[in-house]
């Protein structure tokens, strides 16, 4: 009776386990980060054009010529994938989430982050950018 109940306890432990590994891969891929349109980043665009593609900068200074440095962060190659998701939930379900320990570094290491520097006039017109 003893050895039956640490079977049990020792396979209820494995499966809870388990389970909590479950959907680190799944959910990184299903929400991934949307590539932005770059192409708003071009002569007689408004600040707020392009905030809306680029969202909020991560840095912003004010130059001595009375124009605004804005620094933004945005991120290639991590679109999100419901087809991805699903791959990854079906072969966590069949091979008992052991892939997770795959799936999951692979997705952490998914896309690049890249830099946008964005210089603004007085009126928040773009006059110039540089890539990084």
């Amino acid at each position: 009776m003893i050895r039956n109940s640490k079977k049990v306890l020792i396979a209820m432990s494995l499966l809870l386990a388990s389970i909590s590994l479950t959907g680190c891969s799944v959910m990184m891929a299903a929400s991934g980060k949307k590539e932005p349109n770059l192409t708003v980043v071009r002569k007689n665009s408004e600040r707020f054009q392009i905030e809306a593609e680029l969202g909020l900068p991560t840095t912003i200074n004010d130059l001595e010529d009375g124009n605004v440095e804005c620094l933004y962060k945005y991120y290639v190659g991590a679109e999100p994938s419901v087809g991805r998701a699903a791959i990854w939930l079906a072969a966590d379900v069949f091979f008992f989430f052991i892939p997770e320990l795959i799936t999951t570094p692979y997705e952490a290491a998914k896309g690049e982050k890249k830099y946008i520097k964005v210089i603004y006039d007085k009126n928040d017109k773009f006059i110039k950018a540089i890539m990084s």
